[in-house]
């Protein structure tokens, strides 16, 4: 795989033995709890998607949730979920995979949100408990990955804006078939986009038809249904992802008749639309029971096969009819199947085409049947068939033979029997291949046999759209509408993984990446203008900033600790929230424009309990607005408390202020006015001039002023007050 990579996908042959049999046994193989068979199980599922991704896209979604999502539960143990975790990280490092994942599955109506449910598992797993483990730094460094990748793209949209802005006003330049597919780009994104919302609202329509009695009327409201009509109520029935099967057999079996009318219209309109006339008979029956579950009762069964009956009669004899050929008869050997005793072996031993596979799906027979009559009895036969063969409850002595079959259905058609190799195809198919119930993909129940597998596949296959994975050769493209719609469907569970792992991580490379991460998440959010995204950091780390500061004013917080200069330093060193201030100031000084009044007000509040522990810079520490009109609020209350306590100690500095060209307090700032800017530096921060409380008190003052004055504070203040407009202060 590793070796032959894409050149792989020009083999007929080799596809289709890579897609049946190689994933299925892999799939089988990843249920050991052998961690060396694991490990390259995992290794090969990655080499699959590399090399033949375009012809894996049902079989990747049954990996990803039947062997990376299921064993990732909590349950399994640490190693296993270890190896895992690390597949994973190997998928979300590819440059394009995470989009194409978003395009693929999320905007497939028919798929699993496989983007999402991917990201959300990470930030699940990411999320530490007392301490960072192992597999909350592979969870986290999968999910930064991801948010990694969105926000590079990001930044070449701004790079190229920049760099394409003057040569647009020139005119000329080789941009215009760049230009062409960005544009083709984002139309096939809105696109997908409908369908996305489309899919939500049939997941909406699915809930409430599995819970609720009123569905039809619900789902009439949210659009996916028009008209009540027994087609577009087969339709739905028959394509709406998520629906409870055994309510859909429940509602389609429903009678007699004559008392509900539409939903026997609706199981006519259901099997109507199957294209039944080229199958054989069992392939017939398997594509008709394949979505619903075939309910208990004898009356249900026997109004279902009734008109399954009825539509395969009239299918086939119409495409007899029509003279299309049929694929070429295959001698059967029958001189060995005459008695009753006939088993498994002696079925392998008379008929090659009877050993473990079923017959071909499509008919290489005339239709058989003189009646729809005797259609509909050797449809009941087959399904009583069905039972006796494969009910675990039996005795294997007591089960069904080939003649007690044929026997059961001698003189069904107008008085003639049927054909012998054709119930003979029909009972080795069925002892073969027994009729499973329709198997949902789910992570906690992967499929377990062989017969699950195919159905799912198959059914899979007949819905799903086209993969349309991006080429490795492909020219990047900036971020769009597919990026803004991803970051929006997991932006705040990889924020709380990336908010937790920083508060706990002693690990300073860890604490590194989870900063850059959340710089990558600011600046993805400020690229589509999302506002609450950059508020729910900045609002998280200003809270963090602000708890620190009220253990510091009760004394219970001791921390010796001096923030150190450059951030590539040993950042474990420095207490926690001060960071977290520092990256706040930070966001807000270049992402500010997207702050809301909320997050000003936190910002404001903090400086104020800075103010209360004398740990402002002398530029933010006069307060000197008794003359001010400020609103009568609890603010500006505040504000004046501020002004009483601190009057005296302020007016050295609103001289020193003056020395420097600045004459204008810090909340001065606030309401409206810009302060000029000041002729000299400010000086250095000196704890002798304050009042000492203690050494530990004049530490930490002494780290938050560092903090301030590296993140530039003032600076921010005086950008950001000809903005701010008295009312949005207040």
């Amino acid at each position: 795989l590793e070796s032959g990579g894409q050149r792989l996908g020009a083999h007929a042959g080799l596809v289709s033995t890579m897609q049946g049999d190689l994933c299925r046994n892999l799939l089988q193989n990843s249920q050991t709890e052998d961690l060396a068979i694991l490990s390259l199980t995992l290794r090969v599922i990655f080499n699959l998607f590399n090399s033949i991704k375009d012809y894996m896209k049902v079989q990747l979604e049954v990996f990803l949730v039947s062997v990376h999502l299921r064993v990732l539960a909590a349950e399994n143990p640490p190693e296993q979920r270890e190896l895992v975790l690390e597949s994973l990280l190997e998928f979300c490092r590819e440059p394009v995979l995470m989009v194409d994942l978003y395009i693929n599955y999320d905007c497939d109506v028919q798929c699993t949100n496989l983007f999402e449910v991917v990201c959300k598992t990470l930030a699940a797993v990411a999320t530490p408990g007392a301490a960072v483990t192992a597999l909350n730094r592979l969870a986290l460094e999968g999910l930064l990955a991801v948010v990694g990748s969105i926000a590079r793209r990001c930044r070449r949209g701004e790079r190229i804006a920049h760099e394409t802005a003057p040569a647009s006003s020139r005119g000329g330049g080789g941009g215009d078939a760049v230009d062409w597919l960005a544009a083709a780009r984002e139309r096939t994104a809105q696109v997908l986009q409908q369908r996305k919302k489309m899919k939500k609202r049939l997941a909406v329509a699915a809930e409430c038809f599995n819970t609720r009695g009123d569905w039809l009327e619900e789902a009439r409201r949210l659009g996916v249904l028009g008209e009540p009509e027994p087609a577009a109520i087969a339709g739905f029935l028959r394509e709406t992802p998520g629906l409870d099967k055994a309510k859909v057999g429940e509602y389609l079996s429903k009678g007699p008749r004559d008392k509900y009318p539409l939903n026997a219209a609706v199981l006519e309109e259901y099997a109507s639309a199957l294209e039944l006339g080229k199958l054989a008979f069992d392939a017939a029956l398997r594509l008709f029971l394949a979505g619903f579950r075939l309910p208990g009762e004898a009356q249900c069964i026997d109004r279902m096969m009734e008109v399954f009956a009825k539509n395969l009669f009239e299918q086939w004899t119409a495409y007899d009819a029509s003279g299309t050929p049929r694929p070429a008869t295959k001698t059967r050997s029958t001189s060995s199947l005459s008695s009753d005793s006939v088993d498994s072996s002696t079925l392998a031993a008379a008929a090659p085409e009877m050993r473990d596979e079923p017959p071909p799906n499509e008919r290489d027979y005339p239709n058989p049947f003189a009646t729809k009559d005797a259609a509909f009895v050797l449809a009941f036969s087959t399904i009583m068939l069905q039972t006796d063969l494969h009910n675990p409850a039996m005795v294997k002595q007591r089960r069904m033979t080939l003649e007690e079959f044929v026997r059961n259905n001698r003189g069904i058609d107008d008085g003639r029997d049927l054909p012998r190799d054709f119930l003979e195809s029909v009972y080795a198919s069925i002892k073969a291949r027994p009729i499973e119930a329709p198997y949902e993909l789910s992570g906690a129940n992967p499929p377990a046999a062989e017969t699950e597998w195919l159905g799912l596949v198959e059914r899979k296959a007949a819905y799903v759209s086209r993969a349309a994975f991006t080429p490795s050769s492909a020219t990047p493209f900036v971020a769009g509408v597919h990026e803004r719609d991803m970051f929006q469907c997991v932006a705040d569970a990889a924020l709380n993984a990336s908010l937790a792992v920083f508060e706990r991580s002693r690990d300073s490379s860890l604490l590194l990446k989870t900063l850059d991460g959340l710089s990558d998440f600011a600046l993805v959010a400020s690229y589509f203008q999302l506002e609450a995204p950059v508020n729910h950091l900045v609002s998280a780390l200003l809270a963090k900033a602000r708890a620190y500061l009220d253990e510091r004013r009760k004394h219970i917080l001791a921390n010796h600790a001096v923030l150190v200069h450059g951030r590539h330093d040993e950042v474990t060193a420095q207490p926690r929230p001060l960071v977290a201030l520092e990256v706040a100031l930070d966001l807000l000084r270049v992402r500010g424009d997207l702050a809301s009044r909320q997050t000003w007000a936190a910002l404001v509040d903090l400086v104020l309990a800075l103010a209360d522990l004398r740990a402002l810079p002398r530029r933010l520490l006069d307060i000197d607005d008794a003359d001010a009109r400020l609103p009568p609020s609890p603010f500006a209350a505040r504000c004046n408390a501020h002004w009483i306590a601190h009057h005296q100690r302020s007016r050295a500095s609103r001289a020193a202020a003056s020395a420097h060209g600045d004459d204008r307090s810090w909340l001065s700032f606030l309401w409206g006015a810009a302060p000029r800017e000041p002729t000299e530096p400010e000086p250095d921060y000196d704890p002798a001039e304050e009042e000492p409380d203690d050494a530990a008190d004049r530490s930490a003052r002494a780290c938050v002023l560092r903090a301030l004055r590296r993140a530039g504070a003032a600076s921010l203040f005086e950008e950001r007050s000809a903005s701010l407009s008295l009312t949005s202060a207040s």
